[in-house]
């Protein structure tokens, strides 16, 4: 009687090892310092890793596991996470129940060592300061659950697994070259330092990362009032261009603002007409 999981897992290993022979296969020989080609494979509903010899390199033990990027860090999800159930009001409709996956994640290198302990929600990928933006992994917490990000507060580790800036935010975006990241508290957005010290207080309904030019695109935070108790008030704000305190350079006129060619234009639009700006924010004749 033939085992057919011995069976599976040796097909597995060979498509995986004919895959990974066939992938960078000079550039690998050519540097010594070369990432380890390294295949996810899942058996019984857990995850390892194997190499180009169809070895495991990390023996099957989480419960998800993503592919190792250029860095030789990979995101794995370990076997012991738990379930939490609740309700939450969505934009439009009575209030709806859920269950949501309240998984450890950590990182680990290509020899299977945490660099970030399995305590996190979820982890962003590493900006060029060192710096991650992890979601604390709190199940006991009042909320919606780690799959819709309510009552898990966001803050930043190091590569170390030091947690660097406190899990205080609502929500974050990386650090740019500039040294700031967007960080959202009560729902208005600003800018912090890799300390986590404010540099723009938040007071925004939305931002996007700093330009070239050292303005920032902004949405002002103005609500209507909501139409009934089923439906949440809506942003009537506002885009514009801030500079480096905060300030309005460029005023809340524009209803939409695209991002910018690489002609230095982006599409934006005042009372349902279309124009260009340009970098210097400079507003071009509306379409008819």
């Amino acid at each position: 009687i033939f085992d057919m999981r011995a069976i599976k897992l040796l097909f597995l290993v060979t498509l995986i090892i004919l895959a990974l022979i066939g992938c960078n296969r000079d550039d690998a020989e050519a540097d010594d310092n070369a990432v380890i080609e390294l295949a996810t494979v899942c058996l019984d509903e857990l995850c390892g890793y194997v190499n180009s010899q169809g070895q495991w390199q990390i023996p099957p033990k989480f419960r998800a596991a993503d592919p190792f990027s250029k860095e030789g860090l990979a995101k794995v999800i370990v076997k012991d996470g738990s379930f939490k159930s609740g309700s939450y009001l969505p934009s439009h409709g009575p209030p709806l129940s859920y269950m949501a996956y309240a998984g450890s994640m950590g990182l680990i290198d290509t020899n299977g060592n945490f660099l970030l302990p399995p305590n996190f929600g979820a982890i962003k990928s590493f900006s060029k300061n060192g710096l991650a933006a992890v979601k604390m992994n709190d199940p006991e917490s009042e909320g919606r659950g780690s799959g819709f990000g309510r009552s898990y507060k966001w803050g930043y580790a190091s590569t170390t697994g030091q947690l660097v800036v406190e899990a205080r935010f609502d929500a974050v975006g990386d650090f740019s070259d500039d040294g700031l990241a967007a960080a959202q508290v009560n729902g208005r957005w600003g800018f912090i330092d890799s300390s986590g010290q404010w540099v723009i207080h938040p007071q925004f309904d939305y931002v996007k990362p700093f330009l070239s030019s050292g303005l920032a695109l902004a949405r002002e935070y103005k609500y209507e009032e909501p139409e009934s108790k089923w439906h949440r008030s809506r942003s009537v704000g506002k885009l514009g261009f801030i500079d480096a305190s905060g300030q309005w350079v460029v005023a809340p006129v524009f209803d939409r603002v695209n991002d910018f060619f690489d002609t230095g234009l982006a599409v934006a639009v005042v009372n349902d007409k279309s124009g260009m700006i340009n970098t210097w924010f400079l507003y071009t004749s509306p379409s008819p």
